[in-house]
């Protein structure tokens, strides 16, 4: 019997993978190749014109193992204003040519502005859009704020591209709720950010490292900002050899010096960073959708300290898998405390990697998902090994 099919159409480059989009779509596709559906990817290729700042035949060829077929699109990337002024027609065209010739059970499509291409699935195959966010707030979240919202549309907006699809997949629970409003009509399920747990919680080493992962989008920038000018001094002034150590794109924007703090930037094994770290922050108070980066300390069994904005879709988990501090100076407080009790961390850490994989192991977050692909399986399938 030929495999079930799903294709997914993203403008977003998937590798190398620094960013938590980058990683919800890259772990949504094992986990759907885990459950033996054949993915296809619609996704851009590298323009030409920045080969010498990407490792363009790497990155081609990377895609192409780890997709079962990947179809390149010469189109543009959506980058800010409002999601209808998308050039989502070179993906359109491709996504046409793609379900022609796969015959897919269903079409996922990433993000608000890549909707109009459901368009051109035919009926009779599923058309699902994967929101990753709920964009009209961001607009109202980020009014007033220096950058603006990265994305810029009304709630009338988003709910005419939402409607093109069938599915409509939350990333957390609130917004599945605040989805269900917009659009009654429609079938809204919750997917969360999955991905390979590891087995064992890190080991907490010996040391008084506080990390910091984080892209370098304005909401991150914010929450560290603020952690660094208002929570750090309190840290130094309990624990003074106390280092923050902050990676990821964010780094590079960060322009407050103080004492004991290292911008490392962008790394390769994320692995790392949480075996040398003590304590995992997030202080972010701007934002929406799920904090992947969240999920990914907790998941590694890291004592985390956060915010209500942080924990956005994880509240239950507050008090005993994480701790929750929206005041900087307690949240400093906070950290410090952890840092100088080493048995409340490994308390939490334990606490934290079994929330991670009770809430985000893949048998949990597929479980709707694989309802609607599958609305006439045995719930009890067998797993197959990952691609």
């Amino acid at each position: 019997m030929a495999r079930e099919t799903v294709i997914i159409v993203t403008d977003r480059y998937l590798f190398p993978c620094r960013e938590g989009h980058q990683a919800r779509i890259i772990e949504l596709v094992r986990a759907l190749q885990a459950r033996g559906i054949r993915v296809v990817l619609v996704g851009p290729r590298i323009p030409w014109r920045i080969l010498p700042r990407l490792p363009g035949p790497r990155y081609m060829l990377q895609t192409w193992l780890f997709a079962d077929d990947f179809v390149p699109v010469d189109g543009a990337r959506f980058a800010s204003g409002s999601p209808t002024t998308s050039d989502y027609i070179p993906y359109a065209a491709a996504l046409e040519r793609a379900v022609a010739r796969h015959q897919p059970i269903a079409v996922i499509a990433e993000y608000l502005w890549m909707a109009p291409c459901l368009d051109v699935v035919n009926d009779g195959t599923l058309r699902l859009l994967d929101t990753h966010d709920i964009m009209h707030l961001r607009r109202e979240m980020y009014a007033g704020q220096p950058e603006g919202a990265w994305v810029e549309c009304s709630r009338q907006e988003e709910i005419d591209l939402l409607a093109r699809a069938d599915v409509i997949l939350a990333i957390q629970q609130h917004e599945q709720r605040l989805f269900g409003e917009m659009l009654p009509e429609k079938r809204v399920i919750c997917v969360p950010h999955t991905m390979k747990l590891p087995r064992h919680p890190a080991r907490d080493t010996p040391g008084e490292v506080v990390a910091f992962v984080g892209s370098p989008i304005q909401g991150n920038l914010l929450g560290i900002h603020s952690f660094i000018e208002q929570a750090w001094p309190r840290v130094r002034r309990s624990r003074p050899r106390a280092e923050l150590r902050i990676y990821g794109g964010v780094a590079e924007r960060v322009e407050i010096a103080a004492a004991g703090v290292q911008r490392v930037g962008r790394v390769r094994d994320l692995g790392k960073v949480y075996g040398t770290a003590q304590v995992v922050i997030n202080p972010v108070t701007l934002g929406t959708g799920l904090k992947i980066k969240t999920v990914e300390a907790l998941a590694h069994g890291k004592a985390v300290v956060t915010t209500s904005c942080g924990a956005a879709g994880i509240e239950e988990g507050a008090g005993s898998a994480f701790l929750l501090e929206d005041d900087m100076k307690a949240f400093g407080s906070t950290v410090a405390e952890l840092l100088s009790d080493r048995s409340r961390r490994r308390t939490l850490g334990f606490a934290a990697h079994r929330f991670a994989h009770e809430r985000f192991g893949r048998e949990a977050v597929l479980k709707e998902l694989i309802a609607v692909l599958r609305p006439q399986a045995v719930p009890e399938m067998p797993v197959l090994a990952a691609h």
